[in-house]
């Protein structure tokens, strides 16, 4: 599964990277994509641990994983505001 994130990401950086009209979209894509690995990974820890049925293991792998993502969402932006103070204002 991470060879396949790292093609992935190799394909979007020849891609999208470069390009001035996609580069919004590069972002967005690897998060889409680490959301579904998350959920996939998931799915199968809960299948192959607890022994649950899919449904079950997708409902409580997708509550995880957007608190996760809230959670790193608010750590990244109380990282990069300040530093973007700091640089852009001389602080």
């Amino acid at each position: 599964m991470f060879i396949i994130m790292i093609i992935f990401n190799l394909i979007l950086e020849g891609l999208l990277l470069f390009v001035q009209v996609f580069y919004f979209a590069y972002p967005l894509l690897l998060v889409i994509m680490s959301f579904f690995i998350n959920i996939y990974l998931g799915v199968f820890f809960f299948e192959l641990v607890y022994k649950q049925k899919k449904l079950e293991s997708i409902v409580i792998i997708i509550i995880i994983v957007i608190i996760e993502m809230i959670l790193e969402s608010i750590i990244l932006y109380s990282i990069l505001i300040p530093e973007t103070l700091i640089s852009n204002f001389g602080l």
